[in-house]
């Protein structure tokens, strides 16, 4: 597992999200129930996607990659000032908040008709690396944000997604992080 494999990662990871604490989900996150998240398997033995065969076709989720500065990966990380360190994780944190409450939104099939509904609700796996690919001080957080959010009628379903504009209206988790 790439985003847990980085020395300390496991021991920073943290579960992250409304959505996260609906399903009981707190503190470290684990290898297992990460995987098991990724294929669409919630803690709650809901599966979220289309299930055929006994296999399920579901996409995984969304890595969100929020990176500090250089200046501030060198004196958070070498310098161990805990206040570069503080500073970008808050960053993180309140940039997340106006996704989940602006972004989350699940399709809502009726009479034929598709709506999207406004869950405000993710459930985001907040893994920590210190380091680039090359090695260097590279400080930087990745937001797996699970592809699975709850509606107001309780039921779990995937992140919408839609590729039309009605009326300049962007529907879509990922489009809507995109226009923005």
């Amino acid at each position: 597992n790439y985003y847990l494999s980085e020395a300390d990662a496991k021991e920073t990871s943290v579960w992250w999200g409304k959505g996260a604490s609906e399903l009981g989900l707190s503190g470290k996150v684990g290898e297992k129930e990460l995987q098991q998240l990724l294929e669409g398997r919630l803690p709650n033995g809901v599966i979220v996607g289309l299930q055929k065969d006994g296999t399920i076709n579901h996409r995984a989720g969304f890595d969100l990659c929020f990176h500090a500065p250089k200046s501030v990966s060198i004196l958070a990380l070498d310098g161990e000032d805990k206040r570069f360190y503080n500073a970008h994780l808050d960053a993180v944190k309140e940039t997340l908040k106006i996704i989940q409450r602006d972004c989350a939104q699940s399709k809502v099939f009726k009479n034929g008709q598709i709506r999207f509904e406004n869950t405000k609700n993710l459930t985001v796996a907040l893994v920590r690396h210190t380091t680039s690919r090359e090695l260097d001080l590279h400080l930087h957080h990745h937001a797996l944000v699970m592809n699975a959010t709850k509606r107001q009628d309780n039921a779990w379903r995937a992140l919408g997604s839609s590729m039309a504009k009605n009326k300049g209206q962007v529907n879509g988790f990922f489009e809507r992080i995109h226009n923005n």
